[in-house]
């Protein structure tokens, strides 16, 4: 299923994960196994029409890349405390609707809505979170990988399940 949402950051988060995990388990044929697997399933798969599916696209990277440098100049202007979530809408620059109130990336909406202090105490909240079950770190790496690109840390959803499954010890 993985391989079917087209999702350049979900491939990388699922890749740098299972090297994560055969490193730990110091079992590295995995990593030649899976690597093999996955690049010959995404080569495969049937791909529907659509700049969607397009692995080489340059659009969406481009959109990030002037999203993310709008972030780091509006952070510069509060780097300790930042501005408060539900404030960046306000201090956004661009007309967007859809994404006004956030970032492409969990980590600069942290960033640029609590400061410096809060992406630093997020990030240790994370570091902590890590110890709490064997599936934690894995976890952690994949949903962190992936919210470097996209804003997925913040989505209640995902948060509720990451709650729940980091919580069972």
């Amino acid at each position: 299923m993985i391989a079917l949402s087209f999702s350049r950051s979900i491939y990388l988060g699922l890749s740098l994960t299972v090297i994560y995990l055969s490193i730990q388990q110091k079992n590295f044929k995995k990593i030649v196994f899976f690597l093999l697997f996955f690049v010959t399933l995404i080569f495969v798969i049937p791909k529907p029409s659509g700049e969607g599916v397009n692995l080489k696209r340059l659009y969406s990277i481009n959109s990030r890349a002037i999203d993310y440098k709008e972030g780091i100049d509006v952070w510069k202007n509060k780097p300790i405390l930042g501005f408060g979530y539900n404030r960046i809408r306000y201090v956004k620059k661009g007309d967007s609707v859809h994404s006004g109130a956030t970032y492409s990336s969990s980590f600069l909406t942290i960033l640029v809505s609590s400061g410096l202090l809060g992406l630093i105490s997020f990030m240790s909240v994370l570091w902590s979170l890590r110890k709490t079950n064997k599936l934690a770190p894995s976890l952690l790496i994949f949903i962190s990988v992936i919210s470097l690109f996209d804003n997925v840390f913040l989505h209640p959803f995902i948060l509720f399940l990451l709650l729940t499954i980091l919580s069972d010890k």
